[in-house]
């Protein structure tokens, strides 16, 4: 009986750290999420900005182009146009880069290295889902580069 009484003794403190341990844990892991998104909003707001700065430089370095273009009468579509065409063709350069990136890891690491070595294990990739993040990816480049390209062209140029 006495025995008894000590094992459960020592098994409630068992418990209480565990339950501490995890509340330390949901802490760390609410700590991270905040400190994630925090640092996410920063690099948005400094991608941003660099955006911005590039499309003022650029604007600056053009503005005779520029001013000529204004002399003509041509649309504000028309000056904004090499912008645009500028920044997507950017876009569509790091797409194919990081869907070659993305090719490269697929065929080396997924379907070089790591089927061979953990192919009971876990069930991989396929080609199609490889190919649908590289339309995914695609898109999603071809507008985080035209929406700031066109918000900035028409701050910037004033047109």
């Amino acid at each position: 009986m006495n025995a008894e009484a000590t094992t459960s003794h020592r098994a409630e403190p068992l418990a209480v750290r565990a339950a501490g341990g995890a509340q330390v844990s949901a802490r760390a892991s609410r700590l991270r999420a905040w400190a994630t998104a925090f640092v996410a909003r920063l690099r948005m707001r400094h991608a941003a900005r660099a955006e911005a700065r590039a499309i003022r430089m650029t604007a600056y370095a053009r503005r005779r182009e520029i001013g000529i273009m204004r002399l003509v009468g041509a649309s504000s579509w028309h000056i904004q146009l090499p912008f645009i065409l500028e920044s997507m063709l950017a876009a569509l350069i790091s797409a194919a880069l990081a869907a070659a990136g993305l090719a490269a890891f697929m065929y080396f690491v997924v379907y070089g290295y790591l089927r061979d070595t953990l192919g009971e294990i876990t069930t991989w990739v396929r080609w199609q889902e490889a190919v649908v993040v590289m339309g995914y990816t695609t898109v999603l480049a071809l507008l985080l580069a035209l929406v700031p390209t066109l918000v900035m062209t028409r701050k910037y140029l004033d047109v």
